[in-house]
């Protein structure tokens, strides 16, 4: 949910006072970066797995407040639609068993909170899109009470110069709708993996994310369908950018190019290009600058943590989809983290422009996505043939046990093999039984808690 604020309107000499604090803390993070002040440290991977609270009929269930309430977890958040939740998974060191653990700590959690639901007549839904969610959620009448999240609203209706949004998707289908605000965004869930850096790599590592991200993303989409709209295979690329979009400025995007020199270029382009959305004072350490920050919404994101004694930064990685299963989570997760640290032992294959086409093509097309890699290439004889090697032996070089190696990537090969990713499934399902999407969300949901990855769902 990120900080929550006292108030969500602001005057034109808010937005000046805080422009000119993040312009000071940019400057002394530009010294950090000077100093070589970060920490290094056995790096540790986290997650926020956002999901959707459902009634009986798939239908969403307006009850965050209630169900938060019930289930008495700090870790879990309300999200921007009073149908949504955010689980927010706990540090880990990666080495060793550390994926294992996130898988059991996930699952863990999720049986509680399904509990719970019940409990409220809810279920839980990882998908991210829920095919059956109306056009008339996405208003102001279903958001959650947040003065955070009026205050975004609010400040970009001022930069649109209007207060509504338009959604226009060319995909299979096309679609194109009209809303009073800034909710389509909450349409979208999503996995988000967190890797601390290492501070003598980070600029390689992070880039290498940036070309990592188009492969994993094509082999886990999870969201074709909108509004009865078979779109994009992970359709909530385009929801989230243009929910959040003032026309001139582009809040959610792949970034602008490669890192040159250290990571501090990014903290440089949020001030530059970047209006703030959240004028508010905070008396904190570069609070200004990790609250600007936490309103631009890259799909990879450079975050701070500016504790002295630790200080890092993380990388946060935000195209995967929530679902299809948990498993299916963790071996996307896997896969991203491995491809990640064994590209950034090389020179990268491509440039930024093709790594931006690539993504591109894998939320259009997912596994059918050619994608450039020295030459074009389909991207499951890419995966096959030289990214499940690498992500291997990234995944040794973090010294991940050998044995979830073997089973998180298996989950991917099986997968890739039978070119099977939710997207692919849901489309098939209806290709079969017809467009009854309450149905589909209803088999969706069983096969989703059946414990099997998605490549061994039947039909």
């Amino acid at each position: 949910m990120g900080r929550e604020i006292d108030r969500w309107r602001f005057s034109e000499s808010d937005y000046a006072a805080f422009k000119q604090r993040l312009t000071q803390e940019t400057a002394q993070l530009g010294e950090w970066f000077a100093d070589d002040r970060f920490v290094d440290a056995p790096l540790t991977i986290g997650y926020e797995l956002e999901a959707c609270l459902v009634d009986e009929d798939g239908m969403p269930g307006d009850a965050n407040e209630r169900f938060l309430s019930r289930l008495d977890m700090p870790e879990v958040v309300p999200e921007l639609a009073r149908s949504n939740i955010e689980f927010n998974g706990h540090p880990h060191v990666l080495s060793g068993d550390g994926l294992r653990r996130m898988h059991a700590e996930l699952d863990a959690w999720l049986e509680r909170a399904r509990e719970v639901a019940r409990g409220l007549g809810l279920q839980i839904v990882m998908i991210g899109i829920p095919p059956t969610l109306p056009e008339s959620d996405l208003s102001l009448a279903h958001i959650t009470q947040s003065n955070r999240y009026r205050a975004i609203n609010h400040s970009l209706a001022q930069l649109r110069g209007k207060p509504g949004v338009t959604l226009a998707i060319h995909g299979q289908d096309d679609y194109r709708g009209e809303f009073d605000s800034i909710m389509p965004e909450s349409a979208a869930t999503s996995f988000q993996l967190h890797l601390r850096l290492p501070k003598q790599q980070a600029t390689r590592w992070f880039n290498a994310a940036l070309v990592a991200s188009a492969p994993a993303l094509a082999i886990g989409v999870n969201s074709p369908w909108l509004f009865g709209h078979d779109l994009w295979a992970e359709t909530r690329i385009p929801v989230f950018a243009q929910a959040v979009d003032t026309g001139s400025v582009h809040y959610v995007s792949f970034g602008q190019r490669f890192v040159q020199d250290s990571l501090f270029e990014v903290f440089q382009e949020n001030l530059r290009d970047y209006p703030p959305l959240l004028p508010i004072e905070i008396d904190e350490a570069y609070a200004h600058l990790q609250l600007h920050n936490g309103t631009i919404w890259r799909w990879n994101r450079v975050i701070l943590d500016p504790k002295p004694a630790d200080a890092h930064l993380r990388l946060e990685h935000r195209s995967l989809p929530s679902g299809p299963s948990v498993i299916d989570m963790v071996a996307n997760a896997a896969f991203f983290w491995g491809l990640t640290r064994g590209l950034a032992e090389t020179a990268l294959p491509i440039d930024f422009d093709q790594a931006r086409s690539n993504f591109y093509q894998a939320a259009r097309h997912g596994m059918a996505a050619e994608m450039h890699w020295g030459s074009k290439q389909l991207v499951t004889a890419l995966v096959l043939e030289q990214l499940l090697p690498i992500a291997r032996s990234g995944l040794e070089r973090l010294q991940v046990d050998s044995g979830d190696i073997q089973e998180y990537l298996a989950i991917i090969e099986a997968r890739v093999r039978a070119e099977r990713t939710g997207a692919s499934w849901q489309r098939a399902w209806v290709a079969r039984h017809g467009p009854d999407l309450q149905a589909l969300l209803k088999t969706y949901m069983q096969q989703q808690w059946s414990g099997m990855p998605v490549s061994e769902w039947p039909l």
